[in-house]
């Protein structure tokens, strides 16, 4: 059956102005013209053919009829905003919005968020780079110092460096047995001051090594991208090559490994510590990582 009800927006404005008495004020509380108020008004009493208010002075005050009819469209008002109160938090409950750099976001983390929406009836996921976080974001995951206003709880991971290339590139050249065999070869890396290939050389005792070229690309994803597609030799650890070694796009280069110069931080704002949604995550996300092989291996 079809409901012979005024306009919402009718009701809104009436609740508003009789609630405040005053227009100024219900148009201010609403984000609306006085005139717009007005027109609301007009409409609603165009259709309940009755005055709702009268003028005293320069103040509105309710007849009667107005009285009886705020009293039930505020009851209304309020129970509906409780309802949608409810359905928002059940869905915030349900809900879960991480910042991660773009090769952190590439790596096999959406494999294990695809897993969890599964078993844990996740009705909301978003991803947003690490330049863009603000209060709605959950948890950060980064390699980098973010800053993160007010208290927070930090995780590490510790992980490992090692060289990677496509296995084109290794079947094409000599076997590589050590560090020297890179001399003939193009180092990728993932910054612009070549910061990840001096970490690694540098923890094998060979500062100033000189390989044939060095190709500077400032973002890890990309160079991981590079390596590839058979452009040189790249820098990667466990957690972010790791389907590319499980898939074969990328294969290690040299079987030798040093811890990576800092570790993994995930990161929890002070407003979602209390979250089940985000303590499971983490809980979950840690042992995903922790059953990832460890296939680099220390000299």
């Amino acid at each position: 059956m079809r409901r012979h009800l005024p306009s919402l927006n009718s009701l809104v404005a009436f609740e508003a102005v009789g609630r405040n008495g005053n227009l100024q004020r219900a148009a201010r509380e609403l984000l609306v013209t006085h005139s717009a108020v007005s027109h609301q008004l007009r409409c609603l009493g165009e259709q309940v053919e009755t005055a709702l208010f009268e003028k005293n002075g320069r103040k509105l005050e309710l007849t009667p009829r107005g009285r009886r009819l705020l009293e039930t469209v505020t009851t209304s008002l309020d129970q509906i905003e409780s309802v949608l109160s409810e359905i928002n938090r059940d869905i915030g409950d349900r809900s879960l919005k991480i910042a991660t750099t773009p090769a952190i976001a590439s790596a096999p983390i959406l494999e294990y968020v695809a897993e969890f929406i599964e078993q844990n009836q996740l009705a909301e996921f978003s991803w947003v780079p690490i330049d863009q976080i603000d209060e709605t974001v959950d948890l950060i995951i980064s390699w980098r110092p973010v800053h993160v206003p007010g208290e927070k709880e930090v995780t590490h991971i510790h992980t490992n460096y090692f060289p990677v290339c496509s296995p084109g590139l290794l079947h094409r050249s000599d076997r590589l047995t050590s560090i020297e065999d890179l001399r003939g070869h193009i180092l990728i890396h993932g910054n612009y001051d070549g910061a990840d290939w001096k970490h690694f050389l540098a923890g094998l005792g060979h500062e100033g090594f000189q390989p044939k070229s060095h190709m500077y690309l400032g973002d890890t994803f990309v160079a991981h991208q590079a390596a590839r597609g058979g452009c040189g030799i790249a820098i990667g650890d466990e957690i972010l090559v790791d389907r590319d070694l499980r898939e074969g796009s990328l294969v290690r280069a040299l079987p030798i490994s040093v811890p990576a110069p800092a570790p993994f931080c995930i990161v929890t704002p002070y407003h979602s510590q209390s979250s089940d949604m985000v303590q499971s995550f983490k809980r979950w996300f840690m042992r995903k990582v922790a059953e990832t092989p460890i296939r680099a291996v220390s000299p």
